[in-house]
Parts: structure tokens; C-alpha cells; sequence
């Protein structure tokens, strides 16, 4: 773990640290979360305390981008467990048509979707003689996407609406998308680990 779970002292937009802490609030024993891959997973890996065993589930070293929402989609339809998928906004707009099929089945998984504008964790590793093109992306107006799709959805700004968001669309009976806004300049690089990634050498997805 590390030594500092509140991330910058700015409230707006979140730190990641916090945006974990305000998820973790509604984990429960009987939650299934999905995470995806990027550093969306990596803040889960280093802050996120699930309380039971077989409840956390993500892709691995495989490295699947958009793995976490149509998880979080069967998860939901195989269980009647409530369900959290995080997601990064890469990830999520490569698989959120499967929004579709929980809206179709009424199941209601929540999706959190941890949004720095970006493919995070390459933006981040890139050095500044080696660009990386395509990592950027314009601001899209995912509540409207999602609306679209017949799920709920909303945008926060700061860990107490993320924590307010999150536990009204546990109670909610139609899948709802949380778009939060997290602090990119947080760096993840140098300081997110986990045991797998130290010994193959590094971060690697």
C-alpha cells in the first residue's frame, strides 16, 4: 500500500486515491467489483480494501482494455449480488454499448468510470523525446452517450458526490454510469505497484 491514500489536497477535480476511498465506502461483502486495465486498476490494487475473497475480479496480465463494464454487465445478470465495475474513460468507451444488455435485462451494475481525458497510464510513461500519438481524447459527454442507451448517468467532481453518486445508483433499478473526474496530474508511475508487476520488471499491461 501506499503511504499516502489522499492523493493531492484539491478537492476538484478528484485525486484517484479519494475517488477509491469513496467506491470502498460501499463495498460490502456480498459486492462484486470488475476493474479494467490501465491505471484505473492500478489505483484499485493499491487502495482498494475488498472485505471477502472471490469479490474482486479484473483481466490480469492479459492487459483487455474495456474488460471491466461487459464483466460488471454478466456479473450482474448471473448474480443478484450488487455490482461495481471501474473502468478508465479508454476502457469504457471501447465496450459501454454492453450498457445495452443490462438495460435490455434490467439488471443494474454501476460503472464507475475514473476520467483523466486519456489513455492514462501511457500518457504517463511516455518520456517527453518519445510521444506517444492517440493518447488524448476530447472531452465526450458520456451522460449523454449512456442516456442514449436507455442507462442513467452523471458527471461528479469531487469524492463526496462520487460517494453520494455511487450509493444512490446501489439503490437504483436501472444500470447507472458515474463519470468522475480524477485528478490526471496525479502521477501513477513512479509510485503504483503490485507484486506481479515488480517481478516481470515493471508496469506492464
Amino acid at each position: 500500500m501506499l503511504s499516502d491514500p489522499t492523493g493531492s489536497k484539491a478537492d476538484s477535480p478528484i485525486p484517484p486515491q479519494r475517488a477509491v476511498n469513496a467506491i470502498e465506502a460501499h463495498v460490502d461483502e456480498e459486492t462484486i467489483v470488475t476493474a479494467d486495465s490501465g491505471n484505473n486498476r492500478f489505483w484499485l490494487l493499491n487502495f482498494l480494501q475488498t472485505p471477502d475473497t472471490g469479490t474482486y475480479f479484473g483481466s490480469g496480465g492479459v492487459g483487455a482494455m474495456g474488460w471491466s463494464v461487459p464483466a460488471a454487465v454478466c456479473a450482474s445478470l448471473l448474480t443478484d449480488r450488487p455490482v461495481v465495475g471501474v473502468t478508465g474513460d479508454g476502457g469504457f468507451a471501447m465496450t459501454m454499448t454492453s450498457l445495452e444488455t443490462a438495460v435490455e435485462h434490467r439488471t443494474s451494475p454501476v460503472i464507475v468510470v475514473l476520467n483523466d481525458r486519456s489513455l492514462g497510464m501511457v500518457r504517463q510513461m511516455q518520456s517527453a523525446d518519445s510521444r506517444i500519438e492517440g493518447v488524448e481524447f476530447r472531452d465526450t459527454d458520456f451522460v449523454t452517450v449512456v442516456e442514449g442507451l436507455g442507462a442513467n448517468a452523471t458527471r461528479v467532481e469531487t469524492e463526496r458526490a462520487l460517494h453520494e453518486a455511487i450509493g444512490d445508483a446501489l439503490e437504483a433499478a436501472s444500470p447507472t454510469v458515474i463519470d468522475a473526474r480524477i485528478d490526471r496530474d496525479e502521477e501513477m508511475e513512479a509510485t503504483l505497484q503490485s507484486s506481479f508487476y515488480a517481478d516481470v520488471g515493471g508496469l506492464h499491461e
